[in-house]
């Protein structure tokens, strides 16, 4: 069944799809901390009733943001794991996308990282769902090395989980070195460094 229409305007986008969507932009853009609710009503044209129908707390709705962004992620990774299953191919598509998005300008940084960084400490579900998301990143590396591993393009000797973790911690490093400097570098660097730790 159908969830709530939006109303106010033309569209006749979801209620639920339509704070998610105006939400992610807020969020990428200006951070989590920066973006209170009532930019995100006035954004969406929701009443303010129909967003505690569906996210009974701002908290909820990062929760969200997380979700859909991280599988948005994933997904992308996993496509470019299918078209490129030799690994100095796949982390060099990688590297790729991450530049093309600082270049057009809607490259922010990791959401995961960023999100753990404008919550204090007593955000306990959403930090127990930021853990999750990394960890799911995490996993999606390993098993792309041990399919690698499996199919003689990496090295069957590396330990899986120790790769995939220093993997993500190249690319977590340099997403923050790129918000830092606005050098592109930092994203080559990255498809330097985890080439290093893929490719004997």
């Amino acid at each position: 069944m159908a969830g709530p229409q939006h109303k106010k305007g033309k569209s006749t986008i979801p209620v639920r799809e339509r704070l998610l969507t105006v939400a992610t932009r807020l969020f990428r853009s200006h951070g989590y901390g920066e973006i209170g609710i009532n930019q995100i009503l006035k954004e969406s044209e929701v009443a303010r009733a129909s967003l505690y129908l569906h996210f009974p707390t701002k908290e909820a709705l990062g929760q969200a943001y997380l979700k859909t962004n991280s599988e948005g992620q994933n997904e992308q990774v996993a496509g470019q794991i299918q078209r490129y299953p030799e690994p100095h191919k796949f982390i060099g598509a990688w590297a790729r996308i991450l530049k093309h998005e600082a270049k057009s300008m809607g490259l922010y940084g990791c959401a995961i990282a960023n999100l753990r960084a404008e919550t204090p400490g007593d955000h306990t579900e959403l930090h127990q769902t930021i853990r999750e998301t990394a960890a799911r990143m995490v996993t999606v590396i390993r098993e792309y090395i041990e399919q690698g591993q499996a199919s003689g393009q990496i090295a069957a000797h590396l330990d899986a989980s120790v790769a995939a973790r220093r993997v993500f911690v190249a690319y977590e490093g340099a997403m923050q070195v790129w918000l830092l400097t606005g050098e592109l570098e930092s994203l080559d660097d990255f498809a330097d460094l985890a080439r290093g730790l893929l490719v004997a």
